[in-house]
């Protein structure tokens, strides 16, 4: 199934107008649509990548609170189930910038599966007052301040840390010039 093209919905965009944003956009074949689909179809098994965009979408346990687990769906959706598949809340995480959907929707898998602390410090969660969403936002409330803080802060992108870092080579020279000539 791998060898399989993936899943790609193609639909005229919203807007009969010329905009190009990610709303209008949304579903046409771009190279980068189709790469991030490649991507996330071979970093999932063939059994994962068909439950994700099925109805109920793909579910993935919780380690930080038991009987809950995130049921993540194709189109970008973090739902919170109960051990019943019961769905309770919803966890937002919206992309910053133009990221296409498959690249977010792997991000919302690897961070359920690696980094759960960082998923629910990073998203807002919202649904009805039940116990087991009060319990959900006591677990994101008793995470250590740094992994709250992480998710306040935008991640350095590779680029701009070899920009520091050539910045500061940069002045370090400049200055031991100052030092020699003065």
């Amino acid at each position: 199934m791998s060898s399989e093209e993936p899943r790609v919905v193609v639909q005229p965009p919203v807007s009969a107008g010329n905009c190009l944003c990610p709303m209008c956009t949304y579903g046409l074949q771009r190279p980068k649509e189709v790469r991030a689909e490649r991507l996330l179809q071979s970093m999932l098994a063939p059994e994962e990548y068909g439950q994700l965009h099925s109805l109920t979408g793909l579910r993935i346990p919780s380690r930080l609170v038991p009987g809950m687990s995130y049921v993540i769906q194709a189109v970008g959706r973090c739902m919170l189930a109960d051990k019943d598949g019961n769905l309770f809340g919803h966890l937002c995480l919206v992309p910053v910038g133009d990221v296409p959907l498959a690249d977010h929707v792997l991000g919302l898998i690897l961070l359920a599966r690696h980094d759960e602390e960082r998923l629910l410090a990073s998203g807002n969660i919202f649904g009805p007052p039940t116990e087991l969403l009060i319990r959900v936002r006591q677990t994101r409330e008793r995470l250590p301040a740094n992994a709250r803080g992480r998710a306040a802060q935008a991640p350095m992108g590779a680029a701009l840390r070899r920009m520091l870092a050539s910045t500061g080579q940069w002045l370090a020279r400049i200055g031991r010039r100052l030092r020699g000539q003065g």
